[in-house]
């Protein structure tokens, strides 16, 4: 059984404007998704199957899921007293919530992404945080992800803007804060950096 918990996820476009968002951060023109697991949920029973989560950013980028055996779980009190929703492959098949694609999703001029997560299986199998995308070996606006040699990758574009946390790698059954930013405006090498809690993993180099 292959899991991922993400506890929180904000995908933001920073700009400078009155702070209504998590923690006092950013607001609903700024912080275009916000996932977290003790709100918006279509459960909060303990170890239940969630069709949909929906966004806190004030936005509607909601997501959902259909086929019941593609659902994630919410699960409470796994840190800090806090809820997580569980993302496995039992079965072999990967669960996921995918929401309609939207104009503030884009990358065009930047992009961050905040995520806690408690990956529980990592390998070299694709274990994604947030995409957006059609599918595997196509063009991408972005994707943020556990690949590998353990280590985090992160695709901005299309598959040749890759690169990785290397040489840092992760754990399973460990808690992760990750950071991607991404900011178009600035020449190649230094648009894209990656973070491990406030530690500077990687600046994407082409």
């Amino acid at each position: 059984m292959r899991k991922f918990l993400p506890i929180i996820l904000i995908l933001s476009f920073t700009k400078l404007y009155a702070q209504t968002g998590p923690a006092g951060v950013g607001n609903t023109t700024s912080n275009v998704l916000w996932l977290k697991a003790n709100a918006g949920t279509s459960s909060t029973v303990d170890n239940t199957a969630i069709s949909f989560w929906n966004d806190q950013s004030g936005n509607g980028n909601n997501v959902s899921q259909s086929s019941a055996n593609q659902q994630p779980l919410f699960r409470s009190n796994i840190l800090n007293g806090m809820p997580a929703i569980q993302f496995d492959n039992n079965n072999g098949t990967n669960d996921k919530l995918i929401g309609a694609d939207s104009p503030n999703l884009d990358n065009t001029n930047g992009l961050t992404i905040f995520s806690v997560v408690r990956p529980q299986n990592v390998d070299n199998n694709a274990r994604s945080i947030v995409a957006k995308r059609v599918n595997v070996g196509v063009d991408q606006s972005y994707m943020f992800f556990f690949f590998t040699g353990s280590r985090l990758y992160a695709d901005i574009v299309s598959n040749n803007d890759r690169f990785d946390s290397n040489p840092t790698t992760f754990a399973a059954n460990n808690n992760y804060i990750l950071n991607l930013h991404y900011d178009g405006t600035l020449p190649a090498a230094q648009r894209a950096k990656m973070y491990s809690g406030q530690t500077l993993l990687r600046t994407a180099t082409e």
